[in-house]
């Protein structure tokens, strides 16, 4: 088949979108199929900068206006200049590429719209990959306000390029059941995030397991992080942490909030927040660590997708603490030495910590994650899906 893909995040971008459209896209050309990719310049971490990656002839990266953090007209200005210019190079290169299928991620939901757009000049059926409910991710996010005309505008761009879509993927069960109730839309099909079978390592890491509770990934508003840094700055007040120590590994726009409250209250020795780390580093680093932590702010938006840092903190086999709902608490329960509660419970979460770090924690954690996730939440079975997807749509327009 010959496909092409817009996504505004590919690696070596440090993002879910970013591994889980590149991983997609490599797995397709090694099945066969010619794959043309337009996306951004790495734009959304540091670490991007730091591995030795090889310029692939197929992707066409497209520079970009750098996000300033200065309001939402900056933001979507953003999100705006890869929009316009994908646009123009998607139908430059769809003449001559001349695709059966287009595959469009979303958010941002306008790189979907450029797949709309271009799927309805170039008369090619578009496939929308949906990863979180857009404009009202990023309402709990806190870059959009709901009362504002740019949430409802964006309503309208949600509404014409999921109807624009000849079919939609989406991430959970829950998504799928919004995208068919709330939007109409019929032909929906779930591809879970996942981890690559090479990176499901069954074996012990070598070495000491270190006292540390570990997030990795956005320092955002969505995270939960704040929460996590409340309750373990007050297990250092009450000299219940055991000489644990907390660490977060990545950037975003509270990084700065976090690292002040840190020095405010004198607790450099036992929290600290590292630069965000390539792949491969960071499982290294996920393996060797206590506990790792992930949370979602409370909002019915985030409660419908999975994270794909439930795969990845599964793949590395380590005790999880989660303040999470819907889907992604019944993936993590699985797991009886995993920990679950309720998003924004502060009091659940440092009981939590203290039965974890207060008792100990099993240095030789037991193995079941990697049998779960090989079941379907591999990034070759998502693959397989994909290609019978992009197989119906093109035969149903060929009839």
């Amino acid at each position: 088949m010959k496909i092409l893909v817009f996504s505004q995040f590919y690696e070596p971008d440090i993002t879910a979108a970013a591994f889980r459209i590149s991983e997609t896209c490599n797995l397709l050309r090694r099945r066969g199929h010619q794959v043309q990719v337009i996306t951004a310049q790495p734009h959304k971490s540091s670490a991007a900068a730091k591995g030795n990656f090889v310029e692939e002839p197929w992707v066409l990266k497209l520079s970009i206006r750098k996000y300033k953090g200065r309001g939402v007209f900056d933001y979507l200005l953003h999100y705006l200049s890869f929009a316009s210019r994908a646009l123009v190079k998607g139908l430059l290169l769809g003449f001559r590429f001349r695709p059966e299928v287009i595959w469009a991620s979303s958010p941002p939901l306008f790189c979907g719209s450029v797949g709309a757009l271009v799927s309805m000049i170039l008369r090619v059926p578009l496939i929308l990959d949906v990863r979180d409910i857009w404009p009202d991710s990023a309402v709990a996010a806190g870059m959009l306000r709901q009362e504002s005309l740019s949430y409802k505008l964006a309503r309208l761009l949600e509404k014409f390029t999921y109807r624009r879509a000849h079919r939609l993927t989406c991430v959970s069960n829950s998504m799928r059941q919004y995208l068919v109730s709330e939007l109409g839309h019929d032909n929906v099909v779930v591809i879970f995030n996942g981890v690559l079978e090479a990176n499901l390592d069954s074996s012990q890491p070598a070495g000491k397991i270190e006292k540390r509770v570990v997030y990795a990934g956005n320092l955002g508003r969505a995270q939960g992080v704040e929460m996590l840094v409340d309750c373990f700055l007050r297990l250092v007040e009450h000299r219940k942490d055991n000489g644990w120590e907390l660490v977060l590994v990545g950037d975003g726009a509270l990084k700065d909030q976090i690292e002040d409250k840190i020095t405010r209250f004198r607790r450099g020795k036992k929290a600290k927040i590292l630069a965000p780390m390539l792949k491969p580093d960071l499982c290294e680093y996920l393996r060797h660590s206590g506990i790792l932590y992930i949370g979602v702010k409370k909002h019915p938006a985030l409660a419908m997708t999975i994270p794909s840092k439930v795969f990845d903190y599964m793949a590395v086999n380590r005790p999880i603490v989660a303040a999470v709902s819907g889907e992604s608490a019944n993936l993590i329960r699985k797991n009886p030495y995993n920990r679950v509660i309720a998003p924004e419970d502060g009091d659940s979460l440092t009981k939590a910590l203290v039965d974890l770090i207060g008792t100990g924690f099993p240095s030789q954690y037991p193995q079941s994650n990697h049998q779960f996730i090989r079941q379907k939440f591999t990034r070759e079975a998502g693959t397989t899906l994909i290609e019978d997807v992009f197989r119906q749509v093109i035969v149903k327009g060929s009839m």
